[in-house]
């Protein structure tokens, strides 16, 4: 146990660990704009014989977004723990540590909890999101435990505004679609199992809940101006606007009047 803690916090483990992470937001957008991960409504066109069902779905979902709050905190912990010396802690790692846990208590309780049903996931995906939130939250937590800053600096406040804006879209486009698909009525009226989403940012885009997220994790590196943090929202980018690129394409698919809509993909008016 010991050699595992020393490993955890050994300069040299973290700089390993940063130099594979610098990969992850190339290899999600290449690999995205190439073939959709099977989860959600492009999962049907992979077997499920290895993976998680409708059934079990929500534990999958849990158990994976849960990695990254348990390894930060851990990390964050071990690495105090065994400094030589008792590092001060600062108002900026207050409130990074703070909107972290927010955001994942959404994630893993409220999300799980208002969603009716999740659709089945391959136990490819599962293990894709449980490896990088493992890398995701040690790489972040290590830089949090030893870089104590001030939140009266005038990028933390335009970070924190960033953060709050993305979060809140994001939950409250999350609930329309949860909503939606709680609306069995009308799913049994048109024959449909999918609907067009309405209100909000749905308005002028097809993935508005993806577009958010990408907002708030660039509010989150405005706020600590870490290379982990900046790795996040690259990463981000690269897992959730293809991702939102290729609903767009799906709904013009899936829906003959789509078009009528006037959504773009990423850019309200523009793209």
């Amino acid at each position: 146990m010991h050699s595992v803690v020393n490993a955890i916090t050994d300069p040299q483990t973290y700089g390993t660990v940063l130099a594979i992470y610098k990969y992850v937001p190339v290899f999600f957008l290449v690999a995205l704009l190439v073939v959709d991960a099977p989860y959600g409504r492009f999962g049907a066109s992979f077997g499920f014989e290895f993976g998680f069902s409708k059934n079990t779905a929500k534990v999958a979902w849990v158990t994976m977004e849960m990695a990254s709050p348990l390894v930060l905190f851990g990390t964050i912990f071990l690495v105090r723990s065994s400094s030589p010396v008792e590092l001060a802690w600062s108002s900026g790692q207050w409130l990074c540590v703070t909107l972290w846990a927010g955001h994942y208590f959404n994630r893993t309780v409220i999300h799980p909890l208002l969603c009716s049903s999740m659709s089945a996931m391959h136990i490819f995906t599962w293990l894709v999101g449980l490896v990088f939130n493992t890398i995701n939250g040690y790489c972040n937590g290590y830089w949090l435990a030893s870089h104590p800053f001030s939140v009266d600096q005038p990028r933390v406040q335009l970070g924190l505004l960033l953060w709050s804006l993305g979060c809140a879209s994001n939950i409250y486009h999350d609930h329309l679609l949860f909503a939606l698909r709680s609306y069995k009525g009308k799913k049994r009226q048109t024959g449909r199992r999918y609907m067009i989403p309405v209100g909000g940012l749905f308005t002028w885009l097809s993935a508005p809940n993806y577009i958010s997220e990408v907002v708030e994790w660039v509010g989150f590196y405005l706020i600590c101006g870490s290379q982990p943090a900046l790795l996040f929202a690259l990463s981000t980018m690269g897992n959730l606007l293809p991702r939102a690129y290729r609903t767009h394409q799906w709904y013009g698919r899936q829906f003959r009047t789509y078009h009528t809509y006037h959504r773009k993909a990423l850019i309200p008016f523009v793209f």
